[in-house]
């Protein structure tokens, strides 16, 4: 089906783990390297907060929640729009659920955010 079969949580599970890991990172720079680490992991919001958006919910809410169970050790927790445990509510551990997206989808998604995000750094500079 494909060449390369690794999976990685869906459901925005791995672009809020990628701007959790970005931000944390973004405190150990100073100056200007800081703000602009710190702005490129806030894009990687866009993919939680259009689902929650799309899906009639209060996207403040959703990514609250969602870096709050990030920061507790799970990263596989991401936005489940079945609603089938209201208790939970929409965050949950989307493993459980069967959730996936493929590594390289991801990666070639990122890898082409960072080359048009260099190429309007260069046009504005």
């Amino acid at each position: 089906m494909c060449r390369d079969s690794r999976i990685v949580p869906g459901a925005a599970a791995t672009e809020i783990e990628l701007a959790r890991r970005l931000k944390e990172f973004s405190f150990k720079e100073t100056g200007l390297d800081q703000y602009a680490i710190a702005k490129f992991a806030e894009s990687f919001e866009l993919v939680p907060r259009t689902l929650a958006e799309n899906a009639g919910l209060n996207p403040m809410d959703i990514i609250s929640k969602l870096y709050e169970k990030h920061a507790s050790g799970n990263a596989k927790v991401g936005i489940d729009l079945r609603g089938d445990d209201p208790e939970d509510g929409v965050c949950k551990d989307v493993s459980t659920v069967n959730v996936w997206d493929l590594y390289v989808t991801k990666l070639v998604a990122i890898y082409n955010y960072f080359w048009l995000s260099s190429v309007l750094f260069c046009i504005e500079n």
